[in-house]
């Protein structure tokens, strides 16, 4: 909408320039002329013309009233702000003391909240300072945000940040002990940008105290490059210890900062750091080998790389200063021995990486530098820490396990091929134990291969199938794998039946759930009513299911107790908490709800189907098959089912209790039916 406005702004200026050539226009004339919704009746087409430049190429309100005019009416989703912060720019102190007016108003209705709201957009979005007294009222206003402030925290902070008096800086360093989670962000990142100004400047004690209380309770690069502006040297020992926070971004802050003031000092803080790590700090050490391998990149002579073998090799090093030198080491891609302590570093790192969803590649990569006979020694710990890591790890370690056939390498392809959630795992596990393969088992894979090449719903599968089922003709398929392609999907798909699928409305029912207490997103963001996809009215309650762009939720709310429950077990893929819809397995019929669903859950190529049930125990979630990917379009069948299709990557499926997942359009059931009272 921005753009419209700015288009429909420059249109009105170009005929205002027109008209005014031939019709003398007055002040009043051209203000209300240039309003696009409010054009000049004849009567106003009178007056002095006035040449259209002199309006400036992207002004889009000729006065102080008529900006607030568009404030007033114009939310900040359909208006261009950035354009109409420059017109208030325009009119200086005037327009600055209009829109501070509505910030201090009291909020005392939903209006006045509006108000103030979108005069905090204006502002956080102009160039120019406030007076020492209207900062000072906002500091007071920023002081004051205790629960759930119905300010935009953002915008305020935004409008503060341009100030780097020190009266601003305490406000930022008191919100850290915020209780409220958006204002300890919004404080942090003010820190950061104060932090990134050339003004030097000490800091009161009371400062360094509340400063040194934040890094200890939560970490930020942020904080640590306000400590650091400070060169008095009762700092020193907050930034030595904020080597152990655990945070990557703070511990190179604080070394650099170490480093800056006393390089020897510095090496030592670090050197006392490593040795005192306790064995469970394990994000400590990760944290520290990210600041070597940074430290690794700034110098030629590779210091900080032979430091960190000294640190891997050394026995009488900290346990988790061995696994910093060694994960350094590791990522860099630098040459590592197979000994009794590498290996215990190993185990480490990864498990610690697993607790972060996410283990580096280089420690896959380590499985191939060594002798095949032993590297179940090194598969056993990563497949373990796996387990508890993202889908996409599991994935890389089915792939490398393929390339080993060790009685651990074959097990981790065996219970892959077992998965009934993750298609993607399942070809992930065919094609590793089909590289596997030995004469003795190689005629059950192939005539494994050849029923899930013709008779497997999932056009992925059917694909992957084929490949392997040609690999097995080979004497060596683990060479034939790598040497040979995947069909394609339009050649896998060319003699399927592709039937019309229609979708139903499944947020119809949605519309009318009531208005009740924000619940969370799998991920911890609030559940807005802008991610509801589906609900569905339950006994005692509504069950909701939403979707946002990176997380999603399946919920119940108890209109009897007043609970938000998320009912979907803990340990389903994170893309699975996306619900796409909800779906009554039996027509309702007005006055009555149902007690049994199916949810269509799902985020790009991980998309599932799980079946949701109501007793007098509870609701419970189940999980009933996987998908191709998220469905184009979804339906009821006839029988009770669900019906989805995929645009032309893979045939409409259908799903019932019964036959389980199968290909609709061969079954000859086109007609679908309304679950809509």
């Amino acid at each position: 909408m921005g753009f419209w406005h700015k288009y429909r702004a420059q249109t009105a200026r170009v005929v205002l320039a027109i008209l005014g050539a031939v019709l003398p226009l007055s002040a009043a004339a051209q203000s209300s002329f240039f309003d696009p919704d409010n054009p000049p009746t004849a009567d106003q087409a009178t007056g002095e013309a006035v040449a259209a430049v002199e309006f400036g190429p992207d002004q889009v309100c000729l006065s102080l009233s008529r900006c607030l005019e568009i404030l007033d009416t114009h939310a900040p989703d359909s208006f261009d702000y950035t354009l109409l912060a420059a017109d208030f720019d325009r009119y200086g102190g005037e327009a600055q003391s209009a829109l501070l007016s509505r910030v201090f108003a009291p909020l005392k209705s939903e209006a006045a909240v509006i108000d103030a709201n979108r005069a905090l957009h204006i502002l956080a979005r102009q160039r120019g300072l406030l007076s020492p007294d209207a900062q000072r009222r906002m500091v007071s206003v920023w002081s004051g945000l205790q629960g759930d402030s119905p300010l935009n925290i953002d915008d305020l902070g935004a409008v503060l940040t341009r100030h780097i008096s020190p009266m601003v800086r305490a406000a930022a360093i008191n919100g850290l002990a915020s209780n409220q989670l958006d204002v300890r962000r919004a404080s942090q990142v003010m820190l950061t940008k104060l932090a990134a100004s050339d003004l030097q400047f000490a800091l009161r004690p009371d400062d360094i105290k509340k400063l040194a209380r934040a890094l200890t309770a939560n970490p930020h690069p942020g904080v640590v490059a306000v400590l650091a502006k400070d060169r008095s040297p009762a700092v020193n020992p907050i930034l030595a210890a904020t080597l152990k926070s655990g945070d990557a971004g703070s511990v190179k802050m604080a070394y650099q900062a170490l480093y800056d003031r006393d390089r020897e000092e510095a090496f030592r803080a670090l050197v006392a750091t490593l040795y005192g790590l306790d064995d469970s700090d394990i994000n400590a050490a990760l944290a520290l080998a990210a600041m070597l391998r940074s430290r690794h990149a700034l110098r030629d002579d590779g210091f900080y790389m032979t430091f960190a073998r000294d640190l891997a090799d050394d026995p009488k090093m900290s346990v988790m200063g061995r696994v910093a030198g060694f994960d350094a080491l590791l990522q860099t891609g630098a040459e590592l021995n197979d000994t009794p302590l590498n290996r215990g570093s190993y185990a480490r790192a990864v498990d610690g990486f697993a607790a972060r969803r996410a283990v580096p590649k280089a420690y896959f990569q380590w499985l191939l530098t060594h002798d095949p006979k032993t590297v179940d020694v090194f598969l056993s710990p990563l497949s373990k820490a796996v387990s508890r890591s993202a889908q996409s790890d599991r994935l890389t370690l089915i792939q490398y396990a393929g390339r080993f056939d060790s009685s651990l390498a074959v097990s981790v392809s065996e219970t892959a091929l077992q998965d009934e959630r993750h298609h993607a795992v399942f070809i992930a596990g065919l094609l590793a134990r089909v590289a596997q393969t030995n004469a003795a088992d190689k005629a059950a894979l192939s005539a494994m291969t050849r029923a899930l090449k013709t008779e497997h719903p999932i056009t992925k599968v059917r694909q992957a199938a084929s490949l392997a089922n040609e690999a097995l003709e080979a004497k060596n398929t683990r060479a034939a794998l790598a040497q040979l392609r995947l069909p394609s999907i339009e050649a896998v798909n060319k003699a399927e039946r592709f039937c019309k699928v229609t979708s139903q409305d499944f947020n119809k029912a949605a519309k009318q759930m009531p208005y009740f207490d924000v619940g969370q997103l799998a991920s911890g963001a609030p559940a807005l009513r802008g991610w509801l996809r589906s609900a569905s009215r339950v006994s005692g309650g509504w069950l909701a299911g939403y979707a946002s762009p990176t997380s999603g939720a399946l919920l119940l709310y108890d209109t009897t107790t007043g609970a938000v429950i998320d009912i979907m077990p803990p340990d389903v893929p994170d893309a699975h908490h996306a619900v796409r819809a909800i779906i009554p397995m039996t027509e309702v019929k007005l006055g009555h709800t149902a007690s049994d669903f199916w949810a269509v859950v799902g985020q790009g190529d991980v998309a599932a189907i799980y079946r949701v049930s109501a007793s007098s125990r509870g609701m419970s979630v189940r999980f009933a098959t996987s998908l191709p990917s998220v469905p184009t379009h979804i339906a009821r069948s006839p029988i009770g089912g669900v019906v989805t299709a995929f645009g032309r990557d893979n045939p409409p499926l259908h799903f019932d209790n019964s036959d389980g997942l199968t290909r609709y359009c061969n079954q000859g059931r086109k007609a679908q039916t309304s679950l809509l009272p």
